[in-house]
């Protein structure tokens, strides 16, 4: 028999977990989903809020903070806005500079778990050897 292991990291997948939660009003609460990957139809950072509702996460111009008051520091970023130029450690004033319609929302702990125990879930029912790895939101180990 022949065995595979593999290490899948998401590095965005905080932002969709808390994306979720903040669509479903269930911020701060459990039971999380993710949505799907979706085609991005919003035309990069500067699109109407309209059509960035009805995308991807992953195509909208989103951020995550550390939730400090003073000088709040970017966390995660997305693609969207990752691609005018924006970068987790920046502040949230740096990344408004490149990209002033970031929408942004505070990082959420219990969120990203609710999701993590989701995704792991899924992966468990495609393969019961995997397991997540600790102190990396996103991460899992699996062989097969």
């Amino acid at each position: 028999m022949e065995w595979r292991v593999a290490c899948v990291r998401i590095p965005r997948f905080p932002i969709g977990a808390v994306q979720r939660a903040h669509r479903l009003g269930k911020t701060g609460a459990g039971d999380v989903q993710l949505l799907l990957p979706m085609e991005d139809t919003t035309g990069g950072c500067c699109s109407t809020a309209e059509s960035r509702n009805d995308s991807h996460w992953d195509s909208t111009p989103l951020v995550l903070t550390d939730g400090s008051p003073n000088r709040p520091r970017l966390r995660s970023v997305s693609a969207a806005a990752a691609r005018v130029g924006v970068r987790a450690g920046m502040t949230l004033s740096e990344g408004r500079a490149l990209c002033a319609g970031l929408d942004v929302l505070p990082w959420d702990d219990i969120a990203i778990h609710a999701a993590m125990m989701e995704a792991t879930a899924r992966f468990v029912q495609a393969s019961p050897q995997v397991w997540a790895v600790a102190g990396a939101p996103g991460r899992r180990w699996g062989g097969g």
